[in-house]
């Protein structure tokens, strides 16, 4: 019927929306379809256990379902307590459940919610559990759950969820159930010893979970013939974790300098430790750091497999108070790469041909330029933008700008002329110039001129402007880590950085030396944090106060 309407229609818009909604009627009978097979073959064939990571499945589901979070604006993350999370069961069958689950999650879960995949376990068991903001079971539906093609009350105003059970649980002999006081499912239970399941009184499933918030969770417990550690290796102090399989949290949009971090550190230390699995790169955009922090000084995420990039900026928004109310103890510092430098960028078609230029036009009129980096006001990039509205004599405060959710998202912006300036950093503007977009470096913001690939851009100081603005990129990690953890980290990037090829590698990512580790990054960041407190009471920024 909607295509025969798009073929009657002559207005394009309504075309579109018959054709949006065409996709979502096939997108729902492609699940109704793949959730058919499924079923079918929980009640036919054989559960077949057998070894798996469950950190890998978890990993796998979620890239899988990210289009539909991103649709939704939805923060789609992982959390697994090591790297690697190995379980014996029938894959298939989990992958299947789990993937129910989270796209039920994704349907259900308001725009700009948060959805994260759980992976947790004892020497009694093990469970996967997905957190989402959706809106819960009534008491009347929970006590329906794991009936066929039922739907709750709540089904029809989403875009899928089609009452499909969770049959492989089932077929094992375990049990359904759902906590009343916690709006969480748990589809089965299953302990390692592999005895009857027993549900407690108050009808929780008797395995260890991560602490929980007060959103809804849906709990996948063991989901075929057994769940049960394949060794308790997984439950033990952790080996070495630079030598294991590891994450490197982007904590925003792609295309910035936190993404150019990760990949340093990436190619860094596979140089000094070859065996080991690449350095995955994940994306956890919000606040320009603030999200990522935030999660890992809570606990929400953490654990020695995940490193977070940081930069000044990051100890400016700390040194506010805008990453909560978390103190830089909160985390592990564990390592410069390199350093980076403010530059000022304008279109390449751009009337400033000097930065001389673009001060004169701020001195005229500081309203009439509008400079877009990202970040909000306070933030780093915001900082540089004031300062130079300062050096031509006019009060920051007039000054237009336009906050981006990295400095990806402004250099797009600056190609398409939406604005006029660009106050980010200079590794992450030559990245973008590589890539084909029309920009012009007016001004690098170091001491004295620099090399590589900035080689023959002058600096503000040269051109009567006395800005200078280092940026320093490194890593940092959960404080709840062994120190044997901490330790191991920061030889390893000591070592990466001390290795033969390291400078062409971190000059191929347009950094130049700064590398800390230890005690002496400690140091840095106190002193940093304490001179950008000082440099946002001169220009009037609230200092949000734990």
């Amino acid at each position: 019927m909607q295509a025969d309407y798009a073929r009657r229609e002559q207005d394009p818009a309504q075309i579109q929306l018959a054709l949006d909604a065409l996709g979502t009627e096939i997108g729902r009978a492609t699940r109704s379809a793949q959730q058919l097979l499924a079923l079918g073959r929980s009640d036919t064939v054989s559960v077949e256990p057998a070894p798996f990571d469950m950190a890998a499945l978890l990993r796998e589901v979620a890239l899988d379902l990210l289009p539909l979070a991103r649709a939704k604006r939805i923060d789609l993350g992982i959390h697994s307590p090591t790297p690697e999370f190995l379980a014996v069961a029938d894959r298939g069958l989990m992958r299947e459940a789990l993937s129910n689950l989270v796209t039920n999650a994704v349907a259900y879960t308001p725009a700009e919610g948060t959805i994260t995949l759980f992976a947790a376990g004892d020497a009694a068991g093990w469970s996967l559990n997905v957190e989402d903001d959706g809106p819960g079971l009534s008491d009347k539906e929970r006590a329906a759950l794991g009936q066929r093609f039922r739907r709750g009350a709540r089904a029809a105003r989403a875009a899928s969820g089609s009452g499909w059970p969770l049959r492989a649980p089932s077929r094992s002999g375990t049990r359904a159930s759902c906590g009343s006081k916690r709006k969480r499912w748990a589809a089965a239970c299953m302990r390692s010893s592999g005895g009857p399941d027993r549900l407690r009184p108050d009808g929780r499933c008797p395995l260890p979970m991560p602490p929980f918030s007060t959103t809804r969770r849906h709990a996948l417990r063991a989901l075929s013939a057994s769940l049960m550690p394949l060794s308790l290796h997984a439950m033990a102090a952790p080996g070495d974790p630079s030598e294991e399989a590891a994450d490197c949290v982007i904590p925003a949009k792609a295309g910035g300098g936190f993404a150019l971090t990760c990949a340093l550190a990436r190619d860094a230390l596979q140089a000094v430790r070859p065996a080991r699995p690449p350095l995955g790169q994940r994306y956890l955009p919000g606040g320009i750091g603030a999200v990522a922090f935030d999660r890992i000084a809570t606990g929400k995420l953490g654990g020695p497999g995940t490193l977070v990039a940081f930069s000044s900026g990051s100890l400016l928004n700390l040194a506010q108070g805008r990453f909560g109310p978390h103190a830089p103890s909160a985390v592990r510092w564990i390592a410069t790469l390199g350093t980076d430098y403010g530059v000022i960028a304008v279109h390449r078609d751009s009337p400033y041909k000097r930065l001389q230029d673009l001060v004169a036009a701020l001195r005229q009129d500081p309203s009439r330029i509008a400079f877009g980096a990202g970040g909000t006001v306070g933030s780093q990039d915001w900082v540089k933008a004031a300062l130079l509205v300062r050096a031509a004599g006019r009060d920051h405060k007039a000054m237009r700008f336009v906050a981006f959710e990295g400095g990806g998202d402004a250099l797009t912006a600056l190609q398409g002329k939406h604005v006029d300036a660009f106050s980010g950093d200079a590794a992450e503007a030559l990245q973008a110039i590589a890539g084909g977009t029309a920009v012009r470096l007016l001004a690098v913001l170091s001491e004295q001129r620099l090399g590589g690939a900035l080689t023959g851009v002058p600096t503000a100081r040269e051109q009567g402007v006395d800005l200078v603005w280092p940026t320093v990129r490194g890593l940092y990690l959960s404080a709840d880590v062994p120190e044997a953890a901490v330790r191991a980290w920061a030889t390893a990037f000591r070592e990466a950085s001390a290795a033969p090829g390291y400078a062409a590698l971190r000059e191929q990512h347009n950094l130049y030396p700064f590398a800390l580790t230890g005690a002496a990054l400690d140091d840095y960041v106190q002193a940093q944090i304490k001179a950008y407190r000082q440099l946002a009471e001169e220009l009037g920024l609230r200092r949000w106060k734990p």
